[in-house]
């Protein structure tokens, strides 16, 4: 299913590098995208997606750990 960080399960892991959150929701929340900060700074991964299948276009976002501990760069888009 998901690889364990902490006391919490990520959807997926890539190599210990990247971070992958699936949802199937009307829209991203920000609620999400703590979840997905929290799991970035527990495994100590530096870059995650927050990926939204539902809908007629993908919605992601993606997050990046920059130098400056605790802050996250986002940046989104949508697939064609």
């Amino acid at each position: 299913m998901g690889e364990k960080v902490g006391a919490y399960v990520a959807d997926l892991v890539v190599d210990n590098c990247l971070i992958v959150e699936l949802k199937s929701v009307a829209q991203l929340t920000s609620v999400m995208e703590a979840q997905l900060i929290n799991y970035l700074k527990i495994s100590g991964v530096k870059v995650g997606y927050l990926i939204n299948f539902q809908g007629t276009q993908l919605v992601f976002r993606r997050f990046v750990c920059t130098r400056n501990a605790g802050a996250f760069n986002k940046a989104g888009g949508k697939g064609g």
